[in-house]
């Protein structure tokens, strides 16, 4: 539990920060879509910090955890915090996308008028993008942690921590009663926080 929320909190921190940077329509094109109109030099810039964050995002999920494990276990070594960054950085890559997702999908009558009335793509994200899309991500944050959950069992089969080690170990020594026992607090412990996440989810999403 504790390495799946800090790097679910960790990654949702840094993805709520480059989200807005791998959206077209924040870091580029702006909501009006001017982009004849901007100064050609702050537009190259903007074209290759949205490409850039894009990428960054891009890689980061497409590495798996249990490789991104394995990779961190030679890095700062076996144990959990291998396995929290581990989990973090697949993440991130996750939540940036889901959130450029939300992003994309709010509303654009606030953020037009805010651009038209000469607002920048910083405070047309505070004022016009941002109130909108809030729940969206704190629901897709709370859906990720129960996915981590899960993933802290694989990530402990390379040694980076989390309950997955003490199956590991039970299956090597064939104890299968703590086995039996590491399972069934395992799908215990995700079925009480599916259930918890989903009414958190349910009540953000209904009002």
């Amino acid at each position: 539990l504790c390495m799946a929320t800090c790097a679910t909190a960790l990654a949702a921190i840094i993805a709520f920060g480059l989200a807005p940077l791998a959206t077209t329509k924040i870091s580029v094109t702006g909501y009006l879509e001017r982009v004849g109109k901007r100064n050609p030099q702050q537009l190259v810039m903007a074209k290759l910090i949205h490409g850039l964050s894009r990428l960054y995002c891009q890689v980061l999920r497409a590495i798996p955890e249990l490789v991104w494990a394995l990779i961190f276990v030679v890095w700062v070594g076996a144990g959990p915090m291998a396995g929290t960054i581990a989990i973090a950085a697949h993440t991130i890559g996750i939540l940036g996308r889901l959130f450029g997702e939300v992003y994309d999908d709010i509303d654009p009558s606030l953020a037009r008028t805010m651009e038209q009335h000469g607002a920048g793509p910083f405070a047309t994200w505070c004022y016009g993008v941002l109130p909108q899309a809030i729940k969206p991500i704190l629901a897709f944050t709370l859906f990720r942690l129960e996915v981590n959950i899960r993933a802290t069992a694989m990530v402990g089969f390379v040694g980076a921590g989390g309950i997955g080690n003490e199956i590991h170990t039970a299956i090597s020594l064939f104890h299968f009663h703590d086995l039996a026992t590491l399972l069934a607090i395992l799908l215990t412990t995700v079925a009480g926080i599916d259930a918890i996440s989903s009414s958190l989810r349910h009540r953000l999403l209904a009002h």
